[in-house]
């Protein structure tokens, strides 16, 4: 396999990337496309729970908060994301 040939993704990061992006995404062999809001989105929350996580390991309330935070706002951030992915679809299928 030479290095411009994709890779089929398989393990935990295939169940980690379904469930940040559920649905027919990575079903299959069909492409759906992943906005850049879905990706940050999905990046945030990430970030959040091991800045919580951090937080909890150090005792630290703050950081337990600023994660908590940081997972909302990727939260809504994704959520944008998948709603922009949907109307994009509506409109291609139209």
């Amino acid at each position: 396999m030479n290095r411009h040939t994709a890779r089929p993704l398989s393990g935990p990061i295939q169940g980690r990337i379904r469930k940040a992006f559920p649905g027919p995404a990575l079903r299959n062999s069909r492409r759906e496309s992943i906005n850049k809001d879905q990706v940050k989105g999905a990046t945030k929350q990430v970030a959040g729970k091991v800045q919580e996580k951090a937080g909890e390991l150090v005792g630290n309330k703050d950081q337990q908060a600023k994660g908590l935070v940081k997972q909302v706002e990727g939260n809504v951030q994704k959520n944008y994301g998948d709603a922009k992915e949907a109307l994009k679809d509506k409109i291609d299928k139209a």
